[in-house]
């Protein structure tokens, strides 16, 4: 009895398992989603991941959600999903350093692509009233500031 072509099948059921099991689809929401990320990456408490993407993720989409208006808390959802989406999309052999710098990367497109210049001047005042809270946002949040100006006076 030949036993290869069971073997062969075996390993090919077990290998299409870990790759569906490894790149499981961000979802809109879901904050985990960093974590599961930070699982296969690898990059501890004090990387992206977890120490921004997740802290942030939950602190817009649960602790303050209620200080947006329902059209500013869908802004929000699409914007969190917008960069899970971003991380979701790079490579799994990146650095955790190199992960930083393209999820950062990612931060203004999806503030745009998420329709922060469609907000009331009340959400936007509130995103930026809360991304300020960090002093360490602040050379990052002046630069995206003077840059969505940019965009909305060539809208």
């Amino acid at each position: 009895m030949n036993r290869r072509p069971i073997f062969i099948l075996l390993l090919l059921l077990i290998a299409a398992g870990s790759c569906a099991q490894r790149k499981a689809a961000p979802e809109r929401g879901d904050c985990d989603y960093y974590l599961y990320q930070d699982s296969i990456r690898d990059c501890g408490k004090r990387g992206y991941l977890i120490k921004y993407g997740y802290k942030y993720c939950k602190f817009f989409l649960e602790t303050h959600k209620s200080r947006f208006s329902p059209a500013g808390q869908e802004w929000a959802l699409d914007m969190g999903y917008c960069l899970l989406v971003k991380i979701h999309e790079l490579s799994d052999s990146l650095s955790c350093k190199q992960l930083k710098k393209m999820a950062r990367k990612s931060h203004l497109p999806c503030l745009l692509e998420s329709g922060y210049l469609d907000l009331t001047r009340k959400d936007q005042k509130v995103y930026k009233r809360l991304g300020a809270r960090n002093p360490l946002n602040w050379p990052a949040g002046l630069c995206y500031m003077v840059k969505l100006k940019k965009a909305a006076k060539n809208r």
